[in-house]
């Protein structure tokens, strides 16, 4: 990827940068069309569930983006279009269609805020990717103390007392895995 500036750089896309990664003018980092991308390397295969974007300041931010994930970096795999935001100052948090497994995610930047007041605006973007469990449990009769809830509601359950935490079961169901 490119960047607008020195100070506007891919290093600066996490979510508590104070700065944003914004692509070069001529990838569309501030008018014409995109051409530009971010990737992100996990460094190994990993499993994730989502995306969370923000912007900078109050009106530099993208309203849509595309995502990609490989495992090779060479062979993309497309997830689709997703909402972007309607702020700079507020993350925006999109949960994937099912959990993928990747290690490179590159995100394709779309529209963006066109600001009257500065009359102009760039696409500034800060991204991460969530996954929604803690770890992941594959090793029969392992014991877990929350189960995070998946609706965005924050309904999370906990269980400190380790004689009652729920339990991951192989071979339960139609000798399918179970939490018991």
């Amino acid at each position: 990827s490119s960047e607008w500036a020195n100070n506007w750089t891919p290093a600066l896309s996490v979510l508590n940068s104070t700065q944003a990664w914004i692509p070069g003018t001529g990838e569309g980092g501030s008018s014409g069309s995109p051409r530009a991308w971010i990737r992100l390397d996990m460094g190994s295969v990993q499993q994730i569930d989502g995306i969370v974007t923000l912007g900078y300041g109050e009106s530099w931010y993208v309203r849509d983006y595309t995502v990609q994930v490989s495992d090779d970096n060479i062979t993309w795999r497309n997830l689709g279009r997703f909402e972007g935001n309607s702020s700079g100052l507020v993350p925006r948090y999109n949960d994937f269609d099912a959990p993928v497994n990747c290690r490179f995610i590159r995100v394709l930047p779309g529209g963006f805020n066109f600001s009257t007041a500065v009359n102009t605006t760039f696409r500034a973007l800060r991204l991460d990717v969530y996954t929604k469990t803690e770890t992941n449990v594959t090793a029969d009769n392992t014991a877990f103390n929350n189960w995070l809830d998946q609706s965005n509601n924050d309904n999370h359950a906990q269980q400190a007392t380790a004689a009652n935490q729920a339990r991951y079961r192989v071979n339960q169901l139609n000798f399918n895995p179970a939490i018991v």
